[in-house]
């Protein structure tokens, strides 16, 4: 049996507060008798009930004692003024209804104060399960988002390591020109699948307006290889445009989007 399910399904407080079914009820004793965590639980539970009503116990007005004395003075009056013979005749019965009348009212009034806190504790405990769910859920919101990224990050990750550990892939190192002295750019090229990567290790954030393209240079002309975007992170690989013939690679600075052919600069120059 899991002991902390069946005390996490409230079926317990449902004992303790008296709202169980006979078979609940039974059942409740039954387990309780068995397993010491029960018994313990229900303990608790009545432990905590008790606590919180006498935390919340308000005194009755003093208005409302005078109104059941008030009551009672009535009563004893109606008594007075009933003939003798029936007053003597049932002045044994009288004082029984009375000391039942009070009775009756003292448990009307102390029925009324726990059902008062009990109301409030079963409140809270209600407000207090819903933000902790609404908590739980929203952390595992996060968590999922989070795992999400971090198995997409994975994903990628290996591919490129795929690329680089594939020696088909001939790496082409582009160094620094005249705007850039320090810039630099790996291409990986595979000749026979035509495919083109590249890494990005330091190239001049460019203006709003403005955007890095990349050129093959094929039998002495320039041929279009993709534009670039420049990764916030580090040299991540960019797939370019498949290039089956390539003597060097080449980085110029245009307009945003690029052009057909070149017209700024060549920032990073390599020879295949």
């Amino acid at each position: 049996m899991d002991i902390q399910a069946y005390i996490a399904s409230g079926v317990l407080e449902s004992y303790v507060l008296g709202i169980a079914s006979p078979e609940e009820t039974a059942e409740v004793e039954r387990l309780a008798k068995q397993y010491p965590q029960i018994k313990a639980e229900i303990e608790a539970i009545r432990a905590s009930l008790e606590a919180y009503i006498m935390q919340h116990e308000q005194v009755p007005p003093a208005s409302l004692k005078k109104k059941i004395w008030y009551k009672l003075e009535q009563l004893d009056t109606d008594e007075v003024s009933m003939p003798e013979e029936i007053s003597l005749n049932s002045s044994r019965e009288t004082k029984t209804g009375r000391n039942f009348t009070m009775y009756w009212l003292a448990a009307a009034v102390t029925g009324f104060i726990l059902s008062i806190g009990l109301n409030a504790y079963l409140y809270n405990q209600l407000t207090d399960t819903k933000q902790q769910l609404a908590a739980a859920t929203t952390r595992n919101q996060s968590l999922s988002a989070s795992l999400q990224v971090r198995q997409t990050d994975y994903t990628q990750a290996l591919a490129e390591l795929e690329i680089l550990r594939n020696p088909d892939n001939r790496p082409i190192f582009l160094g620094g020109q005249e705007p850039a002295p320090g810039a630099a750019v790996m291409v990986y090229w595979n000749k026979d699948k035509q495919q083109v990567h590249l890494a990005v290790h330091n190239l001049p954030a460019p203006s709003p307006d403005k955007q890095y393209q990349l050129w093959a240079i094929v039998d002495g002309k320039p041929v279009d290889a993709g534009m670039l975007e420049l990764k916030e992170q580090g040299p991540q690989l960019q797939k370019m445009k498949n290039i089956g013939k390539a003597e060097a690679f080449a980085i110029t600075l245009e307009k945003k989007g690029g052009n057909p052919t070149p017209e700024g600069q060549i920032y990073v120059l390599g020879k295949v």
